[in-house]
């Protein structure tokens, strides 16, 4: 983003003092209402209009926030005013430095102390794996849309008489998604222009999902609406080669994929692979924990589910198949393809891990849990779809699905 045009107003502050913290200063931190991969900075202490945004949601919100400390938009690192939103690159520092000192300052020690405290406070800032880090900004009359369209891949323009207000994003499937909403947008995700030293280049460099929420400085309840529409239709986390739907939050770590049901947004929720299997071999390690109740989907059709809920993944004559991971059913135990066929045994159990080959060819699909062979269905519907899985979502963050060592062969 360029320095010169972003903002049109400095309020007045004062020198802060240098406690210990990141860069020598006392950021804020505040968990949010509940657990969840996401992570929210303010970050310019004069933009107090998305400073009182944050805080009055913050308890709707999941994951964790941190306030740049003061009142001023420029901060003082090792006696220099530097723009705390220039700290993330040595060379977009450097020149943040240069504009706001004397021409006398020697800005190689500042420099050496950024470059030392910054990774290590990336890793709180940066959200696991696959997770949005969202931050919020405001703006004067000379800083719009305008300004980042030229160094934008993609701009959706739906409200231009309000240009001010805006969404930055660096990942494209998100910004694809936001584009069918009523808000402005634009990706920035292929690093045009400069360096500057901006948390936004840097999250597009490393492939990290960011959020910016513009909004003009005063307007509140915009910037409100804006960051609960975000909330409510982004996916809270995005897996390579997977596609949250619906409710639920999924992370990898460590390359085992979790699920959990989302407590803003009770009700099932989906993960499907981008890509769609005709005839396939898959193989898995599922975890389920006491009570817990999940499925592995077999050739579920692409579709948008609503988020409300009420269009749930293999319930239509269309859809694909549910191959149900539940201990608890007697109609649908572990084994079952869901609602239309019962596992001749029952195999496995909860709080351990156990292991599915699910192989579909034509219209047969045959299902075997530790070796055994639990289902042969010769009935499937659907001739082609994704493959995923389903967190059910009834006990918001008590019930968990892991799964791992995910091998999907065509065949």
């Amino acid at each position: 983003m360029p320095d010169t045009t972003r903002r049109a107003f400095l309020s007045s502050g004062f020198a802060l003092l240098a406690p210990a913290g990141p860069f020598g200063l006392a950021w804020e931190r505040r968990p949010a209402g509940y657990a969840g991969p996401l992570r929210f900075l303010h970050i310019h202490g004069n933009e107090t209009t998305a400073r009182q945004a944050l805080e009055q949601l913050l308890p709707e919100l999941p994951g964790s926030a941190v306030f740049v400390p003061g009142l001023d938009r420029l901060v003082t690192i090792a006696g220099a005013r530097i723009d705390p939103n220039r700290l993330w690159s040595r060379e977009g520092a450097e020149k943040s430095l240069r504009r706001y000192n004397p021409p006398a300052l020697d800005p190689g020690p500042v420099l050496d102390l950024l470059d030392r405290d910054r990774e290590s406070f990336l890793e709180e800032l940066i959200p696991p794996s696959g997770g949005l880090l969202v931050t919020l900004h405001n703006n004067g009359p000379a800083y719009s849309i305008d300004t980042e369209a030229p160094l934008s891949d993609k701009v959706h323009r739906p409200q231009p008489d309000l240009p001010r207000n805006f969404f930055l994003f660096t990942n494209e499937r998100d910004f694809d998604l936001a584009a069918e909403g009523p808000y402005n947008a634009v990706l920035q995700a292929s690093l045009k222009g400069e360096e500057d030293g901006s948390l936004s280049r840097l999250c597009a460099a490393r492939g990290v999902r960011y959020a910016n929420l513009e909004c003009a400085l005063g307007d509140l309840e915009g910037q409100k609406e804006r960051l609960r529409w975000l909330m409510r239709v982004m996916p809270r986390t995005r897996i390579p080669g997977y596609t949250a739907h619906a409710h639920g939050i999924w992370t990898l770590d460590d390359g085992v994929i979790t699920g959990v049901s989302d407590h803003s947004r009770p009700g099932p929720g989906y993960l499907l692979t981008d890509e769609e299997y005709t005839d396939f071999r898959l193989e898995l390690d599922f975890w389920i924990s006491k009570g817990g109740n999940s499925g592995v989907y077999v050739r579920q059709p692409l579709r948008k589910f609503s988020i409300r809920g009420d269009e749930r993944a293999a319930q239509r004559p269309t859809d694909g198949h549910e191959i149900q991971i539940d201990y608890n059913d007697p109609k649908n135990y572990t084994g079952a393809v869901y609602n239309f066929a019962k596992p001749s045994k029952v195999v496995g159990g909860e709080d351990r891990w156990n292991h599915y080959e699910i192989e579909c060819a034509g219209t047969r699909v045959i299902v075997k849990t530790n070796g055994e062979l639990v289902n042969d269905f010769r009935e499937v519907r659907s001739p082609r779809g994704a493959v995923g899985f389903q967190v059910h979502g009834q006990k918001p963050h008590r019930d968990v699905v892991r799964f791992r060592h995910i091998v999907i062969r065509r065949t």
